[in-house]
């Protein structure tokens, strides 16, 4: 059966995931929302019922997707924050974050790359179904030969890189030389809200200078694709 679009106001708590279901109650389709209990943990959880995923305690509900605000009333779909998953007619979409400057770090302690809070993406996950593969790469250069530095992916985490991912850390060849590096990701995140940072660490020696994009030459960032 084919039905118009529906649409439904976005609630107003800000940081707040919901389900998205259709509602066939009294004949009128009606899309509804139920709230999270948090990010990770829904109040309500999902059944089935002729093997469609419907709510508990309210079958006539059938599940089409998830959503997490951001800010009161509003919800991002954009590169870097996938917070809108269909569970139905899901697309592959690019998913990824760039920097554009450079930056200095040379301590021996994993932080967020550029210590920004915005050098991760997100998604959501409605069921544990889907996977996302990211491809993290950098340049960094010291002043010293022989200094080791690495990139990571930190899955909900910006001071450690995810066990399961793959990187490959490297020491500066040369005096100033541009040294890249790099790591990756295949994982099918948790049910709910999930981010994965760009992690970043350095030996202790010299000063590591990170290179965020050079025209024709680097382009540093974190990229993948994820269904939604």
């Amino acid at each position: 059966m084919e039905i118009a679009q529906l649409s439904i106001s976005v609630p107003a708590a800000a940081n707040q995931m919901y389900d998205a279901f259709v509602d066939y109650n009294s004949g009128t389709p009606a899309l509804t929302l139920t709230a999270w209990t948090n990010d990770t943990n829904r109040a309500t959880a999902l059944t089935t019922q002729n093997g469609v995923l419907v709510l508990t305690g309210s079958t006539g509900k059938r599940y089409v997707g998830s959503v997490r605000t951001v800010t009161a009333s509003q919800l991002n779909d954009t590169e870097r924050l996938r917070h809108v998953y269909n569970y139905y007619n899901a697309v592959p979409s690019v998913i990824r974050r760039f920097e554009s400057g450079s930056w200095t770090y040379t301590t021996a302690t994993i932080r967020q790359a550029n210590n920004s809070t915005t050098n991760q993406v997100e998604v959501v996950q409605g069921v544990a179904e889907r996977a996302l593969a990211l491809d993290l790469k950098a340049v960094f250069s010291n002043t010293s030969a022989g200094v080791g530095a690495s990139v990571g992916i930190g899955q909900n985490t910006t001071s450690a890189y995810t066990s399961t991912g793959l990187l490959s850390g490297m020491a500066s060849i040369n005096v100033g030389y541009n040294t890249p590096v790099s790591a990756s990701i295949n994982v099918v995140p948790a049910v709910g809200y999930s981010y994965f940072s760009w992690n970043e660490y350095s030996s202790a020696s010299g000063t590591a200078t990170w290179y965020g994009a050079s025209a024709n030459f680097i382009q540093s960032g974190l990229m993948g694709t994820w269904w939604r």
